[in-house]
């Protein structure tokens, strides 16, 4: 993450009336109707980036420049790229037909677009000059993109070409030091040229890996290819297909990712204090497009892999601790130097922190003197972007949770004795006035790593949600806290579940939720609470036969009441069929799963009753994942089943 989180701009109605401005200057200009629909069609707008149809404003701040004028610089700006983009359609195209339309259309917006600047800066000799400048710059840039003599040996050369390859944008930068008046500090200007090199230089970065095949076919210098067939001579010799796998699987779209948030760092070097929102929201979109690129990429990967070598046939075992320990040693194997447990896929790619402390719980409860790594930390060698621990969240490069903070408590204090401060401090912080946890506790940092400008609600994100509360108060209990908190958490938890509210957020039963409250019960002898949950488990395992099937809640459920002695008799009938059915649903490897348990809502969903349809899948919201590398149903199972050994 970003060391401050920067708000995303919708600026769809900005945009739209540059749009329209545009279309009444070409109008004006007794332009056919054809040419006008060609150079402001949405189809190019789509296929481009939208911040170039009003790039003055993204720095209006900065300047001293009316809103007249911006309008007409936006202007000129978005007519200027499209005879830029134009332009390239001439070389690319092969359609001799096709080429004199994109010639045309270049011919006239370079005509509107001098006309434009000449009407706002007139002859300044200082603009002109620098207009010069910069399309000279776009022309060597061209030049050195097609030569392939002109290899790019370092990452210096390869930021001086993006640099020169967002010339255009950097006309924007001249005009409004310009035109400011009272003039701006050059210091400032400065500062955002520098800004908006290395902001190129990740954009540069990411479209190298997206048109990795493109630019071979086309010959088009490309950084990704560069690396390839110089630390891999021979794959030169590859098919194009295998040259892009190489790409990811010999680390090469691992260094380039890392580089590109190293130079969104540098982007806002200089630039902390300006008031720039347009721009810092354009550098948290490309940071964040970065980071949702990487885990996603590298999340199918892994998910592809585990899902071909996992052996999901069942294997009887010949005693239960047999059983216990073919799980044990799944579990160990599963685990990843350096990067903990990996489980579930979602938008934000595969989970990494959250699996891992709540994998490395379960397994200190069943074997409380085992460690698997130095100091029992799955994630003292696991590291964020800026070397330290990383966010306590889904993984190293999502934001912070309630829920992986309260497992991290669990694992650390319960196993390890020991807490910081100022976790324990932002756990706290999750709390709502209604007494329950949220998930999430920033909504311009959800906004942010959503990466959707358009979002406008994450209401069901930041409310109190039942799952997460029970795992919260259940810590508390283990960690034996005191305090008003958690009799206003106890409160929350108590009239949802009188109020039939008990439905977990997150989770596709009520029984994950219930669970946990039985656990806390089993700390602290609370018999309202553990009465109604236990009751509301049994009539779920009633309404619904098959969720035993679910090895994930079935495991859950059970290592529950095996710590509630006494109120487990009241359950008999379902502990001794509950731990017939892992017994016999155990597979050959040891684990159990994968299991259909998690979902994903709208973040503006507050009551999951609200969601009429959940489909099965990996991306977006409304969904439901499975566990594929069966990490939460192995932890949970072979817990249960140690404790009632």
């Amino acid at each position: 993450m970003l060391k401050q989180t920067y708000l995303l701009q919708d600026d769809s109605a900005l945009k739209d009336k540059i749009f329209q401005k545009t279309k009444l200057r070409l109008s004006s200009a007794a332009l056919p109707a054809k040419i006008i629909d060609a150079i402001v069609s949405m189809g190019f707008v789509l296929e481009n980036p939208d911040y170039y149809i009003s790039y003055p404003y993204l720095f209006k701040d900065a300047f001293a420049v009316d809103d007249e004028t911006l309008d007409l610089l936006s202007v000129a700006g978005f007519l200027y790229y499209r005879s830029t983009m134009a332009i390239d359609g001439v070389f690319d195209n092969k359609n001799s037909d096709g080429s004199f339309d994109q010639y045309i259309i270049a011919n006239i917006c370079q005509e509107q677009t001098i006309a434009i600047l000449s009407r706002i800066l007139g002859g300044n000799k200082v603009f002109w000059q620098s207009w010069t400048r910069r399309k000279l710059e776009y022309i060597k840039a061209y030049q050195i993109d097609f030569n392939p003599n002109n290899e790019i040996k370092t990452f210096d050369e390869f930021l001086q070409l993006a640099d020169l390859k967002s010339a255009i944008g950097k006309i924007s930068l001249d005009a409004l030091n310009i035109l400011s008046t009272p003039k701006t500090d050059r210091i400032v200007y400065q500062n955002l040229l520098d800004s908006h090199r290395y902001f190129y230089g990740a954009f540069q970065i990411l479209d190298d890996l997206y048109d990795f095949e493109e630019d071979t076919i086309s010959g088009q210098a490309n950084v990704a290819r560069t690396i390839l067939f110089r630390e891999y001579p021979n794959s030169i010799k590859y098919p194009l297909k295998e040259q892009k796998e190489c790409i990811y699987t010999k680390g090469i779209a691992d260094l380039l990712y890392d580089k590109a948030l190293g130079f969104i760092d540098k982007s806002l070097v200089g630039i902390e204090k300006y008031n720039v929102p347009r721009w810092k929201s354009e550098i948290q979109s490309l940071h964040n497009t970065i980071v949702i690129h990487r885990s996603n990429v590298f999340g199918y990967l892994f998910h592809s892999k585990k899902k071909q070598i996992n052996d999901y046939d069942k294997k009887e075992f010949t005693s239960q601790k047999d059983s216990i320990q073919s799980a044990k040693l799944y579990l160990e194997r599963s685990f990843v130097n350096d990067n903990g447990w990996k489980d579930y896929l979602n938008g934000a790619g595969v989970s990494d922190v959250w699996v891992s402390y709540f994998v490395r719980f379960f397994y200190h409860e069943a074997f409380p003197d085992d460690r698997i790594l130095e100091n029992g930390d799955p994630h003292l060698s696991l590291k964020s972007e800026s070397g330290k621990r990383p966010l306590l969240g889904y993984n190293k490069y999502w934001i912070p949770d309630a829920d992986t903070t309260s497992f991290y408590i669990l694992s650390r204090y319960i196993h390890d004795g020991v807490i910081e401060n100022e976790v324990l401090e932002e756990w706290l912080g999750y709390q709502n006035r209604d007494g329950g946890f949220r998930t999430y506790n920033n909504d311009e940092q959800l906004y942010a790593s959503l990466n959707d400008k358009s979002a406008s609600d994450v209401s069901g994100w930041l409310s109190s949600h039942f799952c997460v509360s029970a795992v919260a108060f259940y810590a508390m209990c283990r960690l034996n806290l005191e305090i008003e908190r958690k009799s206003a958490l106890r409160g929350y938890l108590l009239n949802s579940i009188t109020n039939g509210y008990y439905q977990s957020y997150w989770w596709c039963s009520p029984v994950y939720g219930l669970s946990f409250i039985v656990l806390s019960c089993s700390v602290e002898n609370d018999k309202p609470l553990l009465e109604y949950s236990v009751d509301l488990i049994k009539d779920e395992f009633q309404k619904n036969p098959d969720l035993k099937e679910n090895s994930f809640f079935s495991g859950l459920v059970l290592y529950a009441l095996s710590k509630t002695p006494k109120k487990a008799k009241m359950a008999k009938d379902l502990c001794i069929m509950l731990k017939e059915q892992l017994i016999n649903s155990q597979k050959k490897n040891g684990s159990w799963g994968p299991n259909l348990s998690l979902r994903i809502p709208s973040p503006s969903i507050i009551n999951t009753t609200e969601v009429n349809n959940w489909s099965t899948g990996t991306i977006g919201t409304n969904i439901i994942l499975e566990d594929f590398n069966c990490l939460f149903s192995t932890a949970v199972s072979m817990a249960a089943l140690e404790s009632t050994i």
